[in-house]
């Protein structure tokens, strides 16, 4: 039994946004917590049906992997379910090398496979003991650390091996062999781009009412812009003219959600008066979990971090505007997973400033913000990267 995917991966820090599609036509969306826990043993296994199973799949990824892409082979706990199971791990946002690290690796083989079980078992009802899966692939790395070299690192580790990935769905795991065609890696920051001018028009509502205006996704094509991508280990100041990135003028800095959690999580320690034993992770799952015995005081901790963070920000907003690009921008856009967190707190301020500046401000919705760089990764696929797909061999 085989697959193929043309898939586009946002490797966050924080969490991992996928977008796969299959031969069919079928489209599966994931959004993953970037955690990975390794562990000696399978985890005891609820007894459910294999149809229950196989749709909590994503929530519960055990898996094997035999691969050369990461230094030790072994059994995971991925995602969610790593949050239950072993020693969680995320990936270190103040070093930077997320093209060395294993872990979306690990986040991407995993995923992969999960769909690939998933798929098998919507066309057949059965669980096949083997699955090929075959891939085209893309994803991004920060400004801080992208340069052709590192991209072409970070993309052998894919090409060079064919990936082993038992997955278990109950006690008995599956074998899935994942072998990639093609992968592109670019700079974090450039596929929003594309996203923004090809994409969902009510990404522009706020725009068009802060601004009195008629906009079209198509009019940003030909602006100048200087794109905040704000995300969890850094955030990307990309500029743009005409819908083409000025790679020259393109900086990342060690900035986002991740940051101010670490500043949050201290002053919430403080806060509570006890050295209280917490992840990253963990910390942000009291800030947003409103029965958590401590979130009043997780959320207050994140609060003051984020107001800290999002001047920083604003403060090398107006650095690359003023100095970098001498003022010559027509439109500050703010997206990626960190944009609603600091919108409170950043928002009035950037508009502030950009109206001193004879400028304009696009701020992507919520609900759109975090995904933008993952759309625009799977626009290029279709257009740019993988214009013909690959056929299962």
């Amino acid at each position: 039994m085989g697959y193929m995917y043309q898939a586009a991966f946002d490797n966050g820090n924080s969490c991992v946004k996928g977008i796969l599609n299959a031969e069919d036509g079928t489209v599966t969306k994931v959004k993953q917590k970037t955690i990975v826990s390794s562990i000696l043993t399978t985890p005891t296994f609820a007894e459910t049906s294999i149809e229950n199973a196989v749709a909590n799949l994503m929530d519960n990824m055990i898996v094997y992997i035999n691969s050369k892409a990461i230094k030790k082979i072994g059994l995971f706990a991925v995602g969610e379910k790593a949050n239950t199971v072993g020693d969680p791990r995320n990936m270190n946002i103040r070093i930077g090398k997320k093209h060395k690290d294993d872990i979306p690796v690990v986040m991407s083989l995993s995923i992969i496979a999960a769909t690939a079980v998933q798929e098998a078992y919507r066309t057949s009802k059965e669980l096949p003991r083997e699955i090929e899966v075959s891939v085209d692939y893309s994803s991004a790395l920060p400004a801080t650390e992208f340069s052709p070299e590192t991209a072409k690192d970070f993309e052998k580790r894919f090409l060079n091996d064919v990936h082993m990935v038992s997955i278990y769905v109950t006690s008995t795991p599956i074998n899935v062999n994942i072998k990639f065609n093609r992968v592109k890696i670019t700079q974090e920051g450039n596929p929003a781009v594309f996203a923004i001018v090809a994409g969902d028009s009510s990404i522009l509502n706020e725009f068009n009412s802060r601004y009195d205006g008629e906009f079209v996704n198509s009019d940003f094509q030909y602006k100048k812009m200087l794109n905040v991508d704000i995300g969890d280990g850094t955030t990307e100041f990309i500029y743009t003219v005409n819908g083409k990135p000025q790679t020259d003028l393109c900086v990342g800095e060690r900035m986002g959600v991740g940051h101010a959690a670490d500043n949050a999580l201290k002053l919430f320690k403080q806060t509570i008066n006890a050295d209280i034993t917490m992840n990253r992770q963990q910390f942000m799952n009291a800030v947003l979990d409103e029965s958590h015995n401590f979130h009043v005081e997780a959320l207050y901790s994140m609060k003051q971090a984020n107001i800290a963070q999002s001047q920083a920000i604003l403060e090398k907003v107006e650095e690359m505007y003023l100095n970098k690009l001498q003022g010559d921008v027509n439109v500050i856009t703010v997206f990626g997973g960190g944009a609603a967190a600091f919108k409170d707190s950043l928002q009035e301020e950037l508009v502030e400033f950009a109206n001193s500046m004879n400028c304009q401000v696009l701020w992507i919705p919520n609900k759109k913000a975090p995904y933008i760089n993952v759309t625009g990764l799977d626009f290029l696929n279709k257009k740019l990267f993988f214009k013909q797909p690959q056929k299962v061999k």
